[in-house]
């Protein structure tokens, strides 16, 4: 199973869609059922055409951005609109094209893992960005602790993560165990899915993604030292705020 090639059917269809060809839809596997139809236009959206959540965060970015899985870099775009300095992430090649074609200023070709080495040293990052369930690229529970581990330290003194994810109702119903982690009746955390992409017919290996509830991200940033405080709710979707538990809230 190869995580790049379960990524490939999204990375076809956002370099179609630059080219002109504005019908293509996805279709999205996952363990809770499918498929379900996501039109690539979804992620060409304008600041008008994004929830409110969206709207929130890039309201409360400040100073040098960090937008982490920056996909077509529409995040990126309306950050820099706001005159923000921004550098936009992803791992799709297809995705850093496309972004660099619509005029992100800095979009580079990565991934988490390599924030402090190839991509940059020190804590340098005012705000980083994690959006369209940031929580995703993390993958899994352990995952999320080491993404955690890794934003603290490219963050500014006084910097904060936005990130959004989803209260999964499987998640909410599950017993937990001893630690207050919800445990799903095969042994896992129920936001622990997988994922399958595919696009005109050609489908892509599963990909591991992560649903984060609310409490959990809650718990795991206070384990890195973050204080971890809820924006925003629009239905399951949440939108929270991290920041070093010494800091005082921003307004």
């Amino acid at each position: 199973m190869s995580v790049e090639a379960g990524w490939e059917p999204i990375g076809r269809a956002l370099a179609e869609y630059q080219r002109g060809v504005h019908d293509g839809v996805l279709e999205v596997f996952h363990d809770l059922g499918g498929p379900d139809p996501l039109p690539v236009a979804y992620f060409f959206r304008g600041v008008s055409e994004m929830n409110r959540l969206e709207r929130e965060a890039i309201g409360r970015a400040r100073g040098r951005v960090l937008d982490l899985g920056a996909g077509v870099g529409s995040h990126a775009l309306a950050l820099q609109a706001r005159g923000l300095k921004v550098t936009a992430v992803d791992a799709l090649p297809q995705a850093v094209e496309v972004m660099r074609d619509r005029g992100v200023t800095d979009a580079r070709l990565g991934r988490w893992t390599e924030l402090g080495t190839e991509l940059g040293t020190g804590k340098r990052f005012d705000t980083v960005l994690m959006m369209m369930n940031g929580a995703g690229l993390a993958g899994t529970l352990n995952g999320m602790t080491s993404l955690l581990e890794v934003l603290v330290r490219v963050l500014s003194e006084n910097g904060q993560i936005l990130l959004d994810s989803v209260n999964l109702p499987e998640v909410r119903e599950a017993e937990v165990d001893q630690d207050g982690v919800p445990v799903g009746d095969d042994g896992r955390y129920p936001g622990e899915l997988h994922y399958q992409f595919s696009y005109r017919g050609q489908r892509g290996d599963p990909v591991p993604q992560l649903f984060l509830d609310f409490g959990q991200l809650r718990r795991m940033a206070a384990g890195v030292g973050l204080q971890c405080d809820l924006v925003a709710e629009e239905e399951d979707l949440y939108l929270a705020v991290m920041r070093s538990a010494e800091d005082p809230p921003s307004s």
